[in-house]
């Protein structure tokens, strides 16, 4: 697994040192480095053997949310969360159990955009190489997508970008962040079930 190739990394390291070792491990896995915003560079960690974030607010992040992370960060039940809402952040790693039950997960929060990726990745009963392959090109789409300000970004509303392997999802719709229904973390109805190269056209639409 993921994990098993790096978790000897040095805990004390960070930044562009951390992510030049979470680099090499990836590399041995088939799997590249992911888009790291240049703002979040600086305040990278690691969480423990197989998760990584960082924020511009150097906020801790509660493991726990995975599970449930789209109602938990785009609507907010405590403190801690409602602080990762207002902070652009970056969490990337696998999760999983068993031996074929794991997911490689990516989420970046940065200015007024949500992206929640997973795609299945590790475990004795995959394919992982075709997998790190898909992994890698839809990195790629994202790292186009992201490399550039969004331009026309409305300040009454938030792009959410799902690419969910686990429960089949995949598009994109916009989340109010004023007025009425502010914070409910509802998508407002403009859904659109497109997959992830079309999705990512939200990021750059005015």
């Amino acid at each position: 697994m993921l994990g098993d190739s790096i978790q000897m990394i040095d805990s004390s390291l960070t930044g562009i040192d951390l992510l030049e070792h979470v680099s090499a491990g990836y590399a041995a896995k088939g799997l590249q480095l992911p888009y790291v915003p240049d703002q979040l560079v600086a305040s990278m960690q690691q969480l423990d053997s197989e998760y990584f974030f960082a924020s511009a607010a150097s906020l801790p992040l509660p493991l726990d949310f995975i599970p449930a992370w789209t109602r938990a960060i785009v609507a907010p039940e405590n403190d801690e969360q409602q602080q990762l809402v207002n902070r652009d952040y970056l969490f990337f790693g696998e999760a999983g159990y068993g031996v074929n039950s794991y997911f490689y997960y990516y989420f970046l929060h940065t200015g007024s955009v949500y992206l929640f990726y997973s795609h299945p990745y590790g475990g004795i009963y995959l394919d992982n190489e075709s997998a790190a392959a898909r992994i890698n090109a839809d990195q790629e789409l994202i790292a186009q997508a992201f490399a550039q300000p969004r331009a026309g970004a409305q300040a009454d509303a938030a792009v959410v970008i799902v690419a969910d392997g686990k429960a089949k999802r995949y598009g994109w719709g916009t989340l109010p962040t004023a007025g009425d229904g502010a914070g409910d973390g509802a998508i407002d109805g403009n859904w659109h079930d497109v997959a992830l190269a079309d999705a990512l056209k939200a990021v750059s639409a005015g």
